[in-house]
């Protein structure tokens, strides 16, 4: 394990996790704006992957989706949409790559106008549901949602790091294993049904939920990696020391966004 790599990783979260989980707090257009700025980053980051888009489109569309889904679209309509589209972007990014163990398989992705849907989809709808929840006073859901994810990339990271033997998906990211993702997914489960009084919820509905959303995101996990495989490309970005880019950090976010808020502000309501 490299240890300079995990000291920024600690100092990088000590400083973001407080300012995530206070704009959070506050709600709101504090929320929004934090989100947007998110957002807009990763769309600069998505089209460094894909230089074949319009720049302009990506850098605009995506945070014009995530206000229109966040505060102006019907509810229903707009969570849907994103939880429909994410499932189709992960299963195809994802799903052909593995299968035949290449990352160009994903080369799907590359055309401008699908490799522009997709970045609407993933990045700029889901933000959108992560908008709307900040505008709903949802702050322990929001909250619950972080720490799931959170806690399913640490126990994966130090599991697969320390015991990890069996490649998950070798091609796409040859640092995973099936013994870190096991662990984060026990995890994560443990976590949400841990933190089920904050939703007033029964902790075997919401250990449920956790196992879910925690797919959910290593599946985002493993869309971001094709993408980035595919153009032989490290890390996303630079901007977060130890963590690379948004789009390295918030991957998993961005894929389960939708599915959390559907399991916990619907499904258990």
């Amino acid at each position: 394990m490299d240890r300079r790599a995990l000291l920024l990783r600690v100092l990088t979260a000590v400083v973001g996790i407080p300012l995530l989980v206070g704009a959070a707090w506050l709600g709101g257009w504090w929320w929004a704006t934090v989100v947007v700025i998110l957002v807009g980053i990763a769309a600069v980051e998505f089209g460094r992957l894909m230089p074949t888009m319009n720049p302009l489109l990506l850098l605009v569309g995506c945070p014009a989706l995530a206000v229109l889904v966040g505060y102006v679209i019907n509810d229903r309509v707009a969570v849907w949409a994103a939880a429909a589209g994410n499932a189709v972007v992960l299963l195809a990014g994802v799903l052909p790559p593995v299968l035949a163990g290449d990352p160009h398989r994903a080369g799907w992705l590359s055309g401008s106008p699908t490799g522009m849907l997709v970045a609407w989809s993933y990045l700029g709808i889901s933000v959108g549901v992560l908008m709307r929840w900040g505008f709903q006073g949802a702050f322990a859901a929001i909250v619950w949602f972080f720490i799931v994810i959170w806690t399913n990339d640490i126990a994966g990271y130090f599991v697969g790091s320390l015991m990890g033997r069996h490649k998950l998906a070798p091609a796409l990211s040859p640092g995973k294993t099936w013994e870190g993702a096991a662990a984060g997914l026990v995890a994560g489960i443990s976590a949400g049904a841990a933190l089920a009084p904050w939703l007033a919820i029964s902790p075997v509905y919401a250990g449920l939920a956790a196992g879910i959303v925690t797919l959910a995101a290593q599946l985002g996990d493993l869309f971001e990696s094709a993408v980035k495989r595919r153009d032989a490309v490290k890390d996303a970005g630079v901007i977060f020391p130890g963590h690379g880019g948004v789009l390295d950090r918030f991957d998993g976010v961005f894929a389960a966004a939708p599915v959390a808020y559907l399991l916990l502000h619907w499904w258990a309501s």
